[in-house]
């Protein structure tokens, strides 16, 4: 008895110890990106320089392999021509939109930075994405970043800006809609319509020079009597039609029940007949 309860005392030592790995192993997984991106600016037909930099809050640094990069150019850019030859040429990067969208994969791991995001190169920790200027205007892009075990991805994105130089802001913006003007009398919309006007003008000729034209409408007027007329007809067809099915119905039960009376009463007479020949001959 006491071998079997150490054994199951050694079995839930056994059990404890590994979920303890397994959930401290997830933890030593557990980081906190979050990318921060400076505007960059440049005429239509040049290229312009975005500053990125991605902090890890920590606690631990990220996995190989296992940070996705999704880039995507803001509106009226396209990639710039480093960054286009990049995620073309790069084995862990993959096109989704030629020159507009592609995904990566982080082939390095980015340790925790204390705020200070020493994991990305360039000056200062910052480092540049080029978007060449195709048009006047131009929308914000994204810049967003995929980790499983990221406990905080709601700051996993930033905002990707580039300003036309030349361009007034005013220039770009969408023309809010006019209030709307009040609407016409219903009176003016009919008088001007005309489509409605040479439809009143023959009635009006009508009825005040030629008074003999309104006797002729007059069967017009009277149609819906007819049609009434011709319903009540049919109406009254189908009642007839029933009465005489009902007619029928009834003469048919009339014999029926004259033959069954008929036959009773021959029934009747030739027992009486019986009854008198038996008494004639003496009965028994």
């Amino acid at each position: 008895m006491r071998f079997v309860r150490g054994m199951f005392a050694l079995v839930v030592a056994l059990l404890v110890t590994f979920s303890a790995g397994a959930a401290h192993a997830a933890d030593v997984r557990t980081a906190d990106l979050d990318p921060a991106a400076q505007s960059g600016h440049a005429r239509v037909g040049s290229e312009a320089r975005v500053g990125l930099v991605v902090h890890n809050h920590g606690p631990n640094p990220t996995v190989t392999a296992k940070v996705v990069i999704d880039v995507t150019a803001p509106g009226g850019t396209v990639f710039g021509n480093s960054l286009d030859k990049y995620v073309s040429t790069y084995y862990l990067c993959t096109v989704v939109t030629p020159h507009k969208r592609a995904r990566c994969k982080l082939g390095a791991m980015w340790y925790p930075d204390n705020d200070q995001p020493s994991s990305v190169d360039g000056p200062s920790g910052w480092h540049a994405l080029t978007f060449k200027v195709v048009a006047k205007c131009t929308t914000p892009g994204r810049f967003k970043l995929e980790y499983p075990w990221d406990p905080k991805p709601s700051n996993n994105s930033a905002s990707l800006v580039v300003k036309v130089d030349g361009v007034a802001a005013k220039e770009c913006e969408k023309p809010r809609p006019s209030p709307s003007a009040p609407k016409p009398a219903v009176v003016a919309a009919v008088s001007a319509s005309p489509s409605v006007s040479p439809s009143m003008s023959p009635s009006v000729d009508a009825v005040v020079g030629e008074p003999s034209r309104s006797t002729e409408a007059a069967p017009l007027v009277a149609e819906p009597e007819q049609s009434s007329d011709s319903g009540m007809s049919t109406g009254g067809f189908i009642v007839g039609g029933i009465a005489v099915l009902l007619g029928v119905a009834l003469l048919v039960g009339a014999l029926w029940r004259g033959r069954q009376r008929s036959a009773a009463e021959e029934f009747d007479e030739g027992v009486i007949r019986t009854d008198q020949r038996f008494m004639q001959n003496g009965g028994l």
